[in-house]
């Protein structure tokens, strides 16, 4: 952990990291004058050559040895790699925040969050360098980029002990039982399944680097788990009572992206609405609560569930 105690340098480190700022914003930002574009421009030299001198930048998108570049094509400023040197503190929170699924800690992160977004703390933002970080947070910093500065990737993938270079179009990061995912579609330059949608698990991507800028928007609101995205009119109606309903009472239905919650009754017992990409996921997740989970209407598909779910329990106790 490196501080890096300069407040206007800090700011600017913090807003690249959400999106692409014009030089306009950054005068409004800072409460300069539209014209005084000259103090931005330094503040941004300063940071480049400061990086430069103390680290190596690695997989740059534009053939120039700057962190921060001036996109003439957008009339912007961004980040010219997808793993910038540095990451301030406040927005790797935020990055850990989205990935907490235990909600006992949300509000402990969302006071320190409060606390962080005081304007007399700003200035004392301690900057992390992004190669001390895991490899899973890295990942998902150069996804993230990815998605705001809109590039398509080029991947190294490695599933069932063999790897593959594949080309995406990266949609959304997903988070299903810890467990992290990128959502994506294949791109025309990829050597099949083009425009074929899929999930590549985090821990399968070996490398990441960008490819080329794409034409379309590509960030999405997806939900979903290891099978795909979730679809609105994918559903089944679960009763969930005792243990089960304790448990999603207690710990809450905003950190799960499959359930939604219905109702409760005088007994204590709640109706759920779960969303899944396959059918497996509802064998998995009654099978886990049994026999404080249910399906809550007949159908073909219950019958199915229940069958296999049978069979399950048989080839266990054979």
């Amino acid at each position: 952990m490196l501080q890096f105690r300069m407040k206007k340098k800090n700011t600017i480190l913090i807003t690249l990291y959400k999106e692409t700022v014009s030089k306009d914003d950054f005068t409004a930002i800072f409460g300069l004058k539209n014209t005084n574009t000259r103090s931005i421009e330094n503040y941004i030299a300063d940071i480049n050559q400061y990086i430069q001198k103390i680290g190596n930048i690695e997989k740059l998108i534009d053939l120039n040895e700057k962190e921060i570049i001036y996109d003439k094509a957008i009339k912007k400023y961004r980040f010219n790699t997808l793993l910038p040197y540095f990451i301030p503190y406040k927005t790797l929170l935020s990055y850990l925040g989205e990935n907490i699924n235990n909600a006992i800690f949300s509000e402990d992160f969302n006071m320190i969050q409060k606390f962080l977004d005081r304007s007399e703390c700003m200035g004392n933002i301690e900057l992390i360098e992004t190669g001390t970080l895991s490899t899973l947070m890295k990942k998902i910093i150069q996804i993230k980029l990815s998605l705001q500065l809109n590039y398509s990737l080029k991947i190294e993938y490695k599933k069932n002990n063999k790897s593959e270079t594949k080309y995406i179009n990266p949609h959304s990061l997903i988070n299903s039982g810890g467990i992290h995912y990128l959502y994506a579609t294949y791109h025309t330059d990829n050597i099949s399944n083009i425009g074929g949608k899929r999930t590549f698990a985090l821990s399968g991507i070996l490398s990441i680097a960008a490819h080329e800028l794409s034409n379309e928007k590509l960030l999405e609101n997806v939900k979903g788990n290891a099978w795909g995205a979730f679809k609105e009119d994918r559903f089944i109606i679960l009763n969930l009572k005792d243990k089960a309903s304790t448990f999603y009472k207690r710990e809450g239905f905003s950190k799960s992206q499959a359930l939604v919650f219905i109702s409760e009754e005088a007994d204590g017992s709640i109706q759920a609405k779960m969303y899944y990409s396959n059918e497996q996921d509802i064998i998995n997740f009654i099978q886990k609560w049994m026999p404080f989970a249910t399906i809550a209407t007949d159908s073909e598909l219950k019958k199915q569930i229940y069958k296999q779910i049978e069979d399950n329990y048989i080839s266990l106790i054979q």
